[in-house]
């Protein structure tokens, strides 16, 4: 949205919404914007974050089977397990492969997430002390 237009316009009236940029531009910079209305309509309903947020509810970590609850942004924040099994963050998923991401994924909670991305980057780092680890070798 242009946040600038929209607060100019809104001083000579009701504001008047224009998108400033959009992930199908160039191509359909032309398109007419049909989505402005949805917006207008349901602003709360088009926002990434309440979508997101949304989906988590009534759902639990993949991993560790916490159910999630009111998911805090400003924190580290849930992540989400792929089909090709790697938990990536929100901000990795571009804003028009949401619906398909949502469809196909899997919720992690943040701690999950940031145990698997150590692990998954600094395995040299990791001491896994769980009951299934294998026990340390003694030496002799």
């Amino acid at each position: 949205m242009d946040a600038r237009h929209a607060a100019v316009s809104s001083l000579k009236g009701a504001a008047e919404l224009r998108l400033a940029s959009c992930s199908r531009w160039p191509e359909k910079r032309d398109c007419g914007q049909p989505c402005l209305s949805q917006i207008a309509a349901s602003p709360e309903d088009c926002l990434v974050r309440n979508i997101v947020s949304r989906w988590y509810e009534g759902k639990a970590c993949v991993f560790c089977g916490r159910a999630f609850g009111a998911i805090e942004w400003t924190a580290a924040g849930p992540a989400l397990l792929q089909t090709n099994r790697v938990a990536v963050e929100w901000g990795q998923i571009p804003a028009e492969k949401l619906p398909e991401t949502l469809a196909t994924a899997q919720p992690v909670c943040a701690a999950c997430y940031l145990a698997n991305k150590m692990v998954r980057e600094h395995p040299e780092l990791v001491a896994d002390r769980s009951a299934n680890a294998a026990p340390p070798a003694v030496p002799r």
